[in-house]
């Protein structure tokens, strides 16, 4: 159960005796039945079949919550188990590839902050004629890019976007007012609060009312420049 239907259905696999672990009233515990893998379960329910079939149900109710007897429901093809376990060790191997990279990404994130540190003191560029940041870019307000709808469908076309950690909220099949950018007109995404932003060289639409799509001023800036110059800014917001 949850106020929003995005988070309804979520699951995580749990492999540890954890004794001393209380869940609320809104979270089930499911077991498997002998013959019936359960990873291949948990792959099941976090497919794309078990997210159109929620999405189905969903659609007929206020309230966003999945009753027993609705996840009973939801009919899943059983294979013998020997291809169960066949079908759990590709997900598996997909599932740690895909933590392997992230934790790649995280490790590249951080000699990406150590290098822009020396870049841009070094003293070719601190020595160089500084010009205000408003100078060199304008915003432009998002009012009219906002989606009207937060019910998003993994089968839409545009992407909605958050300057936010999150960056991808989900999918609009919304047609009115996409912001059209491109690898030839990028935009950098900036929010009003939290100060994030996200470099962005597609189209999307976006849900928030606090930020800002930044462009440059002129043809002869490189807004690349920009992007990489802003996250050397040191600035924390006190509050939000």
């Amino acid at each position: 159960n949850s106020g929003s239907k995005q988070h309804v259905g979520k699951t995580t696999f749990i492999t540890d005796d954890m004794p001393n672990v209380v869940f609320g009233g809104f979270m089930a515990v499911l077991r498997s039945k002998p013959g019936v893998n359960a990873r291949y379960i948990y792959h099941l329910l976090s497919s794309r079949a078990f997210l159109e079939y929620k999405n189905q149900v969903l659609q007929s109710s206020t309230i966003h919550n999945i009753k027993q007897s609705t996840l009973e429901g939801f009919e899943i093809p059983l294979p013998p188990p020997e291809v169960q376990e066949q079908i759990v060790t590709i997900l598996d191997t997909f599932t740690d590839l895909e933590a392997s990279l992230n934790r790649e990404l995280a490790l590249r994130k951080t000699q990406i902050e150590i290098c822009l540190g020396g870049i841009f003191a070094s003293d070719e560029i601190s020595n160089s004629h500084s010009v205000p940041l408003g100078h060199l870019l304008r915003h432009i307000q998002p009012g009219k890019y906002q989606v009207n709808s937060t019910e998003y469908d993994p089968s839409a076309p545009t992407p909605v976007l958050s300057p936010g950690k999150a960056f991808l909220l989900g999918y609009t099949d919304e047609t009115d007012g996409i912001f059209e950018a491109s690898p030839d007109d990028p935009t950098i995404i900036f929010d009003d609060f939290t100060t994030n932003f996200h470099w962005v060289d597609f189209p999307f639409k976006v849900k928030s009312s606090a930020m800002k799509m930044l462009v440059p001023r002129s043809d002869d800036f490189v807004l690349r420049y920009a992007y990489w110059a802003m996250k050397t800014i040191p600035y924390k917001p006190t509050e939000h």
